[in-house]
């Protein structure tokens, strides 16, 4: 067994100081499974086996490595163990699936999600990052179905699945769902606020443009730093901001309470490569901190 190998069934064991009191059953399903996964090779008799083992350890390495393994035909392995009882084991279900991107698993997911039994936070929000990873036009509407308040999916579970959904959906691209993170731009709740800006930003939506300018005073930092990255040129240039006025605010940026937000506007404030702008930057080399001064 290589030292990398060995190395991981320490930590999956819990250390080496409970290593001599393991069972040594345990240590041999575990290995077979890294190695696998070491070599990127999916193969069907070990893994068939492997995640109808009794002992949630060995389900969830061998649930982890069809995920990173990437093959397609370890779909049908993941799927088989949605109805696990383990919600870590769920959770990696959901992860290692998001892995896999295959499309194919959109429609099982979604099933899954619409049970009545309990799904943790943890599990439901890996389902969300999921199917934001997986992409395409059905997993996009489920996400927007998600941030959007529709569908079929219970209050509850939605609720539970927001933030993440919210935050990944910037992976779906042009399927993102830019009208329903519109709706939280000025959201009185900050980690829903900043979400929706962050995402907007990112994939350079023109109708965030007003909101993420106003954003450059809003009173918490992180939105504001959220708001400053994605003020760049290009950004204004594709949402037609006036640069007289994104480099006003972003000037004013430089000089925020806040560390975190000064760095950030020097960022954006250097893609206009506007030499009028020198001064800002010239008056933060003797900044109190030092990551603004090598910013």
């Amino acid at each position: 067994m290589t030292r990398p190998l060995l190395c991981t069934l320490v930590l999956l064991l819990g250390g080496a100081d409970r290593m001599p009191a393991q069972d040594a059953g345990l240590v041999e399903a575990l290995a077979p499974i890294l190695m696998a996964e070491d070599r990127r090779s999916l193969d069907p008799q070990l893994f068939a086996q492997a995640i109808e083992h009794p002992e949630p350890q060995v389900r969830r390495a061998a649930i982890i490595a069809i995920g990173r393994i990437g093959d397609p035909d370890g779909l049908p392995f993941l799927v088989a163990r949605l109805q696990d009882r383990d919600q870590g084991v769920l959770a990696d279900v959901f992860f290692a699936l998001g892995l896999l991107k295959d499309p194919r698993a959109v429609a099982p997911v979604l099933e899954r999600l619409r049970s009545a039994d309990t799904l943790d936070a943890a599990a439901a929000g890996e389902a969300a990052i999921a199917l934001a990873r997986i992409g395409g036009p059905a997993a996009a509407g489920v996400v927007a179905e998600i941030i959007g308040g529709g569908g079929d999916l219970s209050r509850a579970r939605r609720e539970q699945m927001l933030l993440p959904a919210m935050l990944e959906s910037w992976r779906l691209g042009k399927d993102a769902p830019v009208s329903g993170l519109e709706a939280f731009m000025r959201d009185q709740d900050v980690s829903r606020r900043w979400r929706a800006l962050y995402v907007l930003g990112r994939l350079q939506a023109p109708s965030a443009a007003a909101a993420l300018v106003e954003a450059l005073r809003d009173r918490v930092p992180l939105v504001r730093e959220t708001a400053a990255k994605s003020l760049t040129l290009r950004y204004a240039d594709s949402a037609g901001l006036g640069a007289a006025v994104v480099l006003a605010e972003l000037r004013r940026a430089t000089d925020d309470q806040d560390p975190g937000v000064r760095i950030t506007a020097l960022g954006a404030l250097g893609s206009f490569r506007d030499s009028a702008s020198a001064n800002a930057a010239i008056a933060r080399l003797n900044d109190p901190d030092r990551n603004v001064r090598v910013a």
